[in-house]
């Protein structure tokens, strides 16, 4: 998150998501081809467990949307098939 910028639609409700996900948590983290992005801020797929991953449930419940960074695609289709979802079920950031 950058400082200074305004909070994105339902980026509180995110982030409240994200500390009662994750608090305690072990997760894993597995990187695609560019670890960081040219911000220096990294670049990861968290898995919670072996068939959890935390950015596809933020996807799916309309909490973050599918953004792509090239080269890095790995889970791009799983990303693209959960904002589908989100955004016929009218999810969160869908909802209007």
């Amino acid at each position: 998150m950058k400082p200074n910028t305004p909070v994105q639609p339902f980026g509180k409700e995110a982030s409240n998501y994200s500390k009662k996900t994750l608090t305690n948590q072990d997760v894993y983290l597995e990187y695609d081809k560019e670890k960081q992005d040219r911000y220096g801020r990294t670049l990861a797929y968290v898995w919670i467990s072996k068939d959890r991953m935390y950015n596809k449930e933020l996807v799916e419940k309309g909490l973050a949307r599918e953004k792509y960074f090239s080269p890095n695609g790995k889970y791009r289709n799983v990303f693209i098939e959960a904002q589908n979802k989100a955004k016929q079920q009218k999810l969160n950031i869908w909802s209007k």
